[in-house]
């Protein structure tokens, strides 16, 4: 192989999918900064139907993917409000087992 064919296939691979450990595609892109809303809002847990700000100091940007536009904030959740989120959805599960397929679609796609 010429050079010249070794530099093209190896801008060609930047360009091909990549498999992850996990099987799926990913595509290889330089990093973008993300603009920063100045007010973008801090989404509290929902823990057992209600809304409860988290007592976590340290939140995720979630990022627009075609905007690259941070559109909210989301809490690491503390161990505490993990537990309670898990103890709450295991008290749910049997009644949300009982629902009829019809009403979980409306529930989950509000």
């Amino acid at each position: 192989m010429s050079q010249l064919s070794i530099q093209r296939a190896n801008k060609l691979k930047i360009l091909m999918p990549q498999i992850s450990a996990l099987g799926s595609y990913h595509f290889s892109t330089a990093a973008q900064s993300s603009s920063i809303k100045p007010n973008a809002p801090r989404v509290p847990n929902l823990i057992g139907g209600r809304f409860l700000e988290s007592k976590s100091s340290s939140f995720i940007d979630v990022i627009n993917p075609a905007t690259q536009e941070v559109v909210s904030q989301v809490p690491l959740t503390t161990d505490e409000e993990f537990k309670a989120a898990v103890s709450a959805a295991k008290k749910a599960f049997p009644s949300w087992r009982n629902t009829p397929v019809t009403t979980r679609q409306r529930v989950m796609l509000k």
